[in-house]
């Protein structure tokens, strides 16, 4: 096939009509050279290109679903299909990398949150942020939504501010559930990254299970944090979650990695992920439990001077400290115990997996279709565009992941109203 006729077909893509093929006669008659012989048509020219783009660029606001066909998917997928219809990507944001600038800027209101130390088995402590503050004084069935950030994400992250505002508007619970040592919290043991960092999840919500044993508790995660999640509901098949949702998973966090650091856009995002995760370090640098993770042989300053370097990618970093702290031998072997992709098959509980094709994160060779359609569990969607979290919508910028993770987890809280009335029903009257 001749450029031409991919070009003509390309146009008509977009048009739904066969008018483009007039104006391509038209332009290899020579016609059109002529009148673009001016500097002002020149402009026009160039104008109407851009506006063919964005037109092109917003009619790919499609998506792909891959589940099982049974029945629960089947009625889960329609529950959700009006929402994941209604996605809308910003016309004047056609780039991925746009919509992550957009999103991570600060949207101007304040989010407040409750802190609870949770202390663990080994002596740690895990953080969890609550909102609202009078989460404990609120009907003893109102949801909680367990959310779980992406790489060295805090709570006044714009998307986690988003997320809780969201979350309030339905009348629900927001707890943030921050990793041992993560969010400026100081280490008091030697489980910080380690090898069983999911164990830390499942004590935290049996801890708040416990407090709140009526109420349904729904996880979230978003990139890294997605990852966590799925890699926690893989080590623990029973948790105490009713369901979950997976917003851009990187899956194979080797991948991922190795990814970023070989290419110009992604090895930016690399480092600027590496500084966050850096800044942490140092921050508790002067703990000396912190100091013989790290530092088994060798000389601090040695490694400090390596962790000033420009250069520093997430490759780097986790080579030389993050595989250290977690007890592995090894990078690899570290990249393979994290990464959720392994433990897709194990999970029991219904999972949501968000995913888009733009995410120049967490690209879409990463995403494992196969074992995602394998688990009766999961619902995959993958949309065409999206940013990285952002998936922004509409003239309002909308996050509007966050809206079909909820959406999702409302067709629960349908199901056990529906089981509340029928037992309501079958109780006999005096």
């Amino acid at each position: 096939m001749n450029n031409s006729v991919r070009t003509e077909q390309f146009i008509n893509s977009l048009s739904g009509s066969g008018v483009f093929s007039k104006l391509l006669g038209q332009l290899s008659s020579g016609v059109w050279a002529q009148l673009f012989h001016s500097k002002r048509m020149k402009v026009v020219g160039m104008i109407a290109l851009v506006a063919l783009f964005l037109v092109y660029k917003h009619r790919q606001k499609g998506y792909k679903k891959v589940f099982k066909d049974t029945e629960q998917n089947r009625k889960l997928f329609e529950w959700l299909k009006p929402v994941l219809d209604g996605y809308s990507p910003t016309w004047y944001l056609p780039f991925a990398v746009m919509q992550i600038v957009r999103g991570v800027r600060n949207r101007g209101f304040l989010v407040k949150f409750e802190k609870q130390h949770v202390t663990l088995s080994d002596g740690g402590e895990l953080l969890l942020e609550w909102n609202p503050s009078r989460y404990s004084a609120m009907p003893a069935e109102t949801p909680i939504v367990a959310f779980v950030l992406g790489a060295a994400g805090v709570s006044s992250d714009s998307y986690c501010k988003i997320l809780t505002r969201k979350v309030l508007e339905k009348g629900w619970r927001i707890v943030i559930l921050n990793r041992v040592g993560f969010n400026f919290t100081h280490i008091k043991s030697h489980r910080f990254i380690s090898k069983n960092e999911h164990q830390d999840f499942h004590e935290a919500l049996l801890k708040i299970k416990e407090i709140f044993s009526q109420a349904p508790i729904y996880m979230m995660g978003v990139s890294a944090g997605a990852n966590n999640t799925c890699r926690y509901l893989g080590n623990f098949p029973s948790p105490p979650v009713e369901a979950a949702v997976s917003i851009s998973n990187p899956f194979n966090i080797g991948r991922i990695s190795f990814y970023m650091k070989h290419h110009f856009l992604t090895n930016l995002f690399s480092k600027i992920i590496a500084r966050e995760t850096r800044s942490l370090y140092r921050f508790h640098r002067g703990n000396p439990i912190f100091s013989k993770m790290v530092v088994k042989d060798g000389d601090l300053e040695e490694l400090e001077q390596q962790l000033d370097k420009k250069s520093l990618t997430c490759w780097r970093l986790d080579k030389m400290v993050t595989s250290k702290i977690s007890g592995h031998d090894s990078i690899f072997d570290y990249y393979n115990n994290i990464s959720c992709e392994f433990v897709l098959q194990d999970i029991k509980i219904p999972l949501l997996v968000i995913s888009n094709m733009e995410d120049p994160v967490c690209i879409k060779e990463s995403i494992p279709i196969e074992k995602l359609f394998s688990n009766e569990n999961i619902l995959s969607i993958i949309f065409h565009r999206g940013g990285h979290i952002e998936y922004l919508s509409g003239w309002n910028e909308d996050f509007y992941a966050f809206n079909i993770a909820l959406r999702y987890f409302e067709s629960f809280e349908q199901k056990r109203a529906e089981k509340a009335a029928k037992e309501a029903e079958s109780v006999p009257e005096n």
